[in-house]
Formats: C-alpha cells, sequence, structure tokens
C-alpha cells in the first residue's frame, strides 16, 4: 500500500487506476457520471459520498484517471481513505 502527503485544507489531485477486472487491462474513456467516490476522514466513523462534477475529475491516459478533493473534504489531520467504484 502507497502512502502520500497531502497539506492539510487544500485543495488536491488525487490518483486512481482503472482497470479491467478480468484482463487487468486499462479502462479508458471513463466519464465523471460513471463513477462513485467515497472518502473517510480519520475521524470519521463511516464514509463520506462524494458528489463528482466534470471539473473535479481528469483521465490522463492508459487507465489513469485523477479526482480533485476539496479543501474541506482534506481538512482534517491524520489518515484519508478514498474509494473509487465503477
Amino acid at each position: 500500500m502507497a502512502c502520500i502527503s497531502v497539506l492539510q485544507g487544500t485543495p488536491t489531485w488525487l490518483t486512481f487506476i482503472a482497470a479491467d477486472v478480468g484482463t487487468g487491462s486499462p479502462r479508458t474513456g471513463i466519464t465523471f457520471s460513471q463513477v462513485d467516490v467515497s472518502y473517510k476522514k480519520s475521524s470519521q466513523a463511516t464514509f463520506s459520498v462524494k458528489t463528482l462534477l466534470v471539473t473535479d475529475f481528469r483521465e490522463n491516459g492508459s487507465g489513469v484517471y485523477e479526482i480533485l478533493f476539496s479543501a474541506a473534504e482534506l481538512d482534517t489531520i491524520g489518515s484519508f481513505l478514498y474509494v473509487v467504484n465503477n
């Protein structure tokens, strides 16, 4: 598991990789409306749902995507876990 540092309270683009479950091949052409994103801050007991806008989502190619998390979503010191489902 990889761990990155993010500056507290600063909007940040976080990366995920989309791959086909059967073949492991990169999944390209996914749009913001095709994914569900949830996140959990260090102090939360449960996950929160992130509502994505077109400006919060971008494809970098070869199945690599980025999601913009807001300053409010990243305002807590400690762990931050996000889950992307397609």
